[in-house]
């Protein structure tokens, strides 16, 4: 089984659009919805966000372009190896979000 494989089958199985920008598109939709309506007293927090470690791989400028356009998701590289890593993405995700998670 190929990545394509893989990706068709999930397409299909939760009836996703082929067509990626319509994916994104739509995913960037609903997370505007989802997180824009507290009229109801009821919050949602999104927070994304492409933690990686810098010395294991590259991101392609196309995917870090379409993290930050669909997904508010910048990219930021850290060495996971240390502790403080876990405590910055910790207080990242706070500040995104509140002291929900």
């Amino acid at each position: 089984m190929t990545v394509g494989d893989t990706l068709r089958e999930i397409r299909s199985a939760v009836s996703l659009p082929c067509d990626e920008t319509a994916l994104l598109r739509g995913y960037q939709s609903l997370q505007s919805r989802m997180s824009g309506d507290s009229s109801s007293g009821l919050s949602l927090g999104l927070a994304n966000r492409i933690y990686l470690s810098g010395r294991d791989f590259d991101l392609a400028p196309d995917f870090k372009d379409k993290g930050r356009e669909y997904f508010g998701a910048e990219p930021e590289e850290v060495d996971f190896a240390l502790q403080e890593t876990t405590e910055q993405i910790n207080r990242w995700v706070e500040e995104q979000v509140g002291r929900r998670y």
